[in-house]
C-alpha cells in the first residue's frame, strides 16, 4: 500500500528552497521545483504497528436514500478521508480529490453569487418604490406611467438638484452616513407615457429626478420634513385672468362645469389684482349655472304657485299655492330657519296679495270678492280672531293694488250685478259714491272701490268711483309713483285718470281717448308727468298729463305686429319697454319725459325665444332686463348691450328653459339683487316650488363656490 498522505517538508540542498511533498511512496530522489536539481530523501521511519479494527454498526439511512455498496468508492465529507478500494497510484487519486474539491468550491461560489444578486434586486425594488412615491412631481407634464389618476392638490416635492442649506446637509450626514448606504443604480427608460395622454399615445421624456442616489433621496426627504416648501404658484396677471375668462366662454356650452371652475378662478385673480369684475363675468357664470341649477331653492316638492308678492323692504315673501295654502317666509333668516309660516291653511282661493309700506298689514283678495287683512304686529297674525275682513264683497274680483305711499287701496270687479251687501253691517258704514250714480251701491256694475288705509283704526269706509253712463268692464288700474293719481282703463277704449288728495277722489278725471281697441296695459313714468298705454290695436300711446285735461298731448308708437302684452319703464324714465304677441320686445327712447322724441328715433327690437312676453322687469341700476314668456321660460338680458346694438355680436343673456318645468310667476327685489320665481312641474305638479336667483356677480360667484 502506498501512503498517500505522507507529508514531509524538504529544503533543496542546492537553492535552499523549501517545499513539501505528499504521497511520495518509496522514492528516494525528489526533484526541486525551483532549480530542477535532484535531492536525496531522508530515510523513511518504520511504520507504526497495526491497530486493532473495531467494527462499527452502520447507521440506518432514510428509506428515500439509496444504499451505497461497500465495494463502490465513497467520497466522504471534507473533514474525513476518502475510502478508496483498488490499486490506483497516488497521483491518480490526488487528481480525483482535486476535481472533487473544485466542484465543491464552485457550488459554494454559485450560491453566494445568487444570494448577492437577490440582495441587489431587493435594494433595487426599494429604491424604485421610493423614487416613484416621493420624487415625481404631480404637476410635471413629464411623469411616469401610473394607474393613479388622483389629481388632488398635494404640495410638490422640492427640486432634488437644488443645493441644500448647510445645516440640513449636516443633519442628513449624521442621520444617513453615505458610506453605510450603498448606491443602487436605477436603469432609466427612454420614455414614459403621461397618464393624461394615454389615449392619444403621446410619449413624453422620462423624469430625470429618478436618477438619485439613496443619500440624495434621504436629504430631499429630510429637507421636506424640516421646512416644506409651498407649491410653485403661477404668477397672477391680468392677462392670465382674461385668458381664463375667454376659456370659460369657449366651454360654456360644451362643458358648463369646467366653465364655472375657470370663471370662478378668474374672479379670484381679479380680486387679488384688485381689478373690477368684467361685465361678462355674470353672464358666463349665469349661463353655466342655469344649465345645472336654477339657483337656491326656497320651496321644493310642493304645489305650484298661483301668486306671489314681496314686501317693500325685500324681507318677506308671501306665496299662494294651488293647494289653497298661503305661506310667508323671512328671506333675511338663515337657510335652516326658512321653514315658512302658514297664514291660511287652505280656506279660500286668492288672486293677489299686497304689503303696506310700513309692513303693518298684509291684504289679500279672494276669488269670491272678499278682502282679508292680517296684522303683522301680532305674534300670531294667522289667528282667526286677528284677521280683519272688509264688509264689502266685490263679485268677480280681478285685481288689487296699493299706492306707493300706502294710503290708498284699490280693487275692481267685472260683474254687472254690483256690490253685495254684508249681513249685520252697521248703518253708519255705508259706501260713499263719487259723482253721479244711478241707484244704490248694490246696483253698481263693474265697480272700482278705493279705501283710505289711514282710517283703518277708526273705521274704514270705501269710496266707489263713478261709472260711465254706459257701464263698461274695467281692463286695468294703476297708481302713479307719487300716489296722487289713479288711472282706470275701461272697455270703452278710454283711460280715466283720477286725482287723489286728502279729501278723497276728484270727480273730474283726465279722459284719454285715441286707441281703437281694448287697452290692456298702463304704466306711469317715474316723474308721474306722463303715462303710457298699450292696446290690442298693436300700438303704444304716450300721454302728457301736464297738458290740458280736455286735449292732452299724446304720441303714438307704431311697429308691433301683435297685441301689446307687457309695458314698463326704467327707473330713469328714459326708456319705455313694450312686449307684444309678435314675440318681440321694443325699447323706445323717451329722452326724459319728452313725448315727441320717441317718434324721432327707431326703437331697438329684441327678438326672443321666450314666446309672448307677459312680464318685463328692469333693475334699478339699468343693467338687466328680465322677461317672462308665456311658454314657461324666462330670460335675463344685459341691457347696455341691447341699447348699444352689440347684443347680436355678443349675446349676454341667461335663459331659464326646461321642457318639464314652467315658470308661472317672477318678482324682482327693489334693490335689484334678487330674482324670485315660482315654477310648476308639468309632469309631476306636486314637485313644483320657488327658487331664488342672485343678480349680483359676487353673490353668484359665492353660490358657484
Amino acid at each position: 500500500m502506498i501512503d498517500l498522505f505522507t507529508h514531509k517538508q524538504i529544503r533543496c540542498t542546492h537553492c535552499e528552497f523549501e517545499f513539501s511533498i505528499t504521497g511520495f511512496g518509496s522514492a528516494a530522489m525528489i526533484v526541486c521545483p525551483a532549480c530542477g536539481e535532484e535531492n536525496v530523501l531522508p530515510p523513511t521511519p518504520p511504520p507504526a504497528p497495526p491497530q486493532p479494527v473495531v467494527e462499527e454498526t452502520p447507521q440506518e439511512l432514510p428509506e428515500e436514500l439509496p444504499q451505497v455498496p461497500l465495494e463502490t468508492p465513497v467520497l466522504c465529507s471534507i473533514e474525513h478521508c476518502p475510502l478508496i478500494t483498488g490499486g490506483e497510484t497516488g497521483d491518480a487519486i490526488a487528481e480525483k480529490m482535486g476535481i472533487h474539491l473544485q466542484k465543491k468550491r464552485s457550488r459554494r461560489r454559485t450560491i453566494l453569487a445568487w444570494t448577492v444578486m437577490l440582495q441587489v434586486c431587493v435594494l433595487l425594488g426599494v429604491a424604485l418604490f421610493a423614487a416613484k412615491t416621493w420624487l415625481i412631481p404631480e404637476e410635471d407634464s413629464r411623469t411616469m406611467v401610473t394607474n393613479n389618476t388622483d389629481t388632488s392638490d398635494e404640495p410638490l416635492v422640492p427640486d432634488p438638484f437644488t443645493p441644500l442649506p448647510a445645516d440640513t446637509e449636516d443633519k442628513v450626514a449624521q442621520d444617513f452616513p453615505q458610506d453605510m448606504i450603498p448606491f443602487v443604480p436605477i436603469v432609466e427608460p427612454d420614455y414614459a407615457i403621461s397618464p393624461y395622454e394615454t389615449d392619444q399615445n403621446v410619449f413624453l421624456p422620462f423624469d430625470e429626478t429618478l436618477m438619485m442616489a439613496p443619500h440624495e433621496l434621504a436629504a430631499s426627504l429630510a429637507q421636506e420634513t424640516a421646512s416644506p416648501l409651498p407649491p410653485p404658484v403661477e404668477p397672477v396677471t391680468l392677462e392670465l385672468a382674461n385668458e381664463l375668462l375667454v376659456s370659460a366662454t369657449d366651454t360654456l356650452v360644451t362643458d358648463p362645469e369646467h366653465s364655472i371652475e375657470r370663471a370662478v378662478k378668474a374672479a379670484q385673480m381679479y380680486e387679488q389684482l384688485e381689478q373690477p369684475l368684467p361685465d361678462s363675468m355674470y353672464w358666463i357664470l349665469g349661463n353655466a349655472l342655469a344649465s345645472q341649477s336654477w339657483g337656491e331653492p326656497l320651496l321644493e316638492s310642493s304645489s305650484a304657485v298661483v301668486t306671489m308678492t314681496l314686501s317693500p323692504d325685500n324681507r318677506y315673501l308671501l306665496a299662494h299655492l294651488t293647494d289653497k295654502t298661503v305661506w310667508l317666509w323671512d328671506l333675511q333668516s338663515s337657510e335652516s330657519e326658512r321653514s315658512g309660516y302658514c297664514l291660511d291653511p287652505g280656506t279660500a282661493e286668492y288672486i293677489k296679495f299686497v304689503f303696506t309700506p310700513d309692513l303693518r298689514w298684509i291684504i289679500g283678495g279672494q276669488k269670491n270678492g272678499m278682502i282679508r287683512i292680517w296684522d303683522m304686529n301680532l305674534e300670531h297674525p294667522a289667528a282667526e280672531r286677528a284677521i280683519i275682513t272688509f264688509m264689502e264683497r266685490i263679485p268677480e274680483l280681478q285685481d288689487l293694488q296699493i299706492s306707493p305711499n300706502g294710503q290708498w287701496l284699490a280693487a275692481y270687479g267685472n260683474s254687472p250685478k254690483g256690490i253685495a251687501r254684508m249681513e249685520n253691517r252697521p248703518a253708519s258704514q255705508t259706501i260713499q259714491q263719487v259723482g253721479f250714480q244711478r241707484g244704490g251701491f248694490d246696483s253698481l256694475p263693474y265697480p272700482v272701490l278705493i279705501w283710505n288705509l289711514r282710517q283703518m283704526q277708526t273705521g274704514i269706509v270705501p269710496v266707489a268711483l263713478p261709472v260711465p253712463s254706459v257701464p263698461q268692464p274695467v281692463q286695468a288700474i294703476q297708481f302713479s309713483p307719487n300716489s296722487d293719481r289713479l288711472a282706470v282703463a275701461r272697455k270703452d277704449v278710454t283711460v280715466r285718470v283720477y286725482d287723489l288728495n286728502t279729501r278723497g277722489v276728484s270727480d273730474d278725471p283726465f279722459i284719454l281717448r285715441g286707441h281703437q281697441l281694448d287697452i290692456t296695459q298702463i304704466v306711469f313714468a317715474p316723474s308721474g308727468l306722463w303715462v303710457a298705454t298699450g292696446s290690442l290695436d298693436n300700438t303704444v300711446r304716450l300721454w302728457n298729463l301736464s297738458s290740458s285735461k280736455f286735449a292732452p298731448e299724446s304720441a303714438t308708437l307704431y311697429g308691433h305686429e301683435g297685441w301689446i302684452s307687457a309695458l314698463t319703464v326704467d327707473a330713469s324714465g328714459e326708456y319705455l319697454f313694450s312686449g307684444s304677441y309678435d314675440r318681440t320686445i321694443r325699447i323706445w327712447n323717451i329722452k326724459r319725459d319728452r313725448i315727441g322724441s320717441a317718434l324721432n328715433e327707431e326703437p331697438i327690437v329684441v327678438e326672443t325665444s321666450l314666446g309672448v312676453p307677459e312680464s318685463l322687469l328692469i333693475t334699478q341700476d339699468g343693467d338687466k332686463m328680465i322677461a317672462q314668456g308665456n311658454e314657461g321660460s324666462m330670460g335675463i338680458y344685459h341691457l347696455p348691450s341691447l341699447l348699444e346694438g352689440t347684443f347680436e355680436d355678443d349675446p349676454w343673456a341667461v335663459v331659464f328653459r326646461n321642457s318639464k318645468l314652467s315658470i308661472s310667476k317672477c318678482l324682482l327685489s327693489t334693490d335689484s339683487e334678487l330674482l324670485i320665481f315660482g315654477y310648476e312641474h308639468l309632469v309631476d305638479p306636486a314637485n313644483s316650488g320657488i327658487r331664488l336667483w342672485s343678480l349680483q356677480p359676487k353673490s353668484l360667484i359665492q353660490q358657484c363656490r
